[in-house]
């Protein structure tokens, strides 16, 4: 995937966000939103969908560990297949990352896998090393 790849984030810690951002755009990527929960990600997909968004991502950062919203019927396998499933269903060309600790096992969702442990900093080139989905 060439550089400035269109990123949305979901995460719910509000710094980690922030650092994913600041590592994502010095590597040349734009990233067009963030969410940090699961309402978050939906008003933001939303917005995407009314055609108010400058662009739309194709790639997406995914944690598993964010908090379920209230009234949410939490999904077995996590909060952040949850969020992929909404992803997916919106926008039809674009892959996810799951940025996670825990072995590709045990994540279930995903199309890919980073494990912030090798330095958040890897992440834009991790970007950068995927194929291009076709559009």
């Amino acid at each position: 995937m060439p550089p400035n790849a269109s990123v949305i984030i979901f995460d719910d810690n509000a710094d980690l966000r922030k650092t994913l951002r600041e590592y994502l755009q010095s590597g040349g990527h734009i990233v067009i939103g963030e969410a940090g929960s699961i309402n978050e990600l939906e008003r933001f997909l939303a917005h995407l969908k009314q055609g108010t968004l400058p662009t739309e991502p194709v790639v997406a950062t995914l944690d598993n560990n964010a908090p379920w919203d209230d009234g949410e019927a939490p999904d077995p396998r996590g909060v952040g297949r949850a969020a992929e499933r909404k992803i997916k269903a919106a926008i039809e060309k674009v892959t996810t990352i799951a940025t996670t600790t825990a072995g590709s096992e045990k994540v279930g969702y995903g199309d890919y896998r980073f494990n912030p442990e090798a330095g958040m900093e890897g992440l834009s080139g991790f970007i950068d090393a995927l194929p291009a989905k076709e559009r």
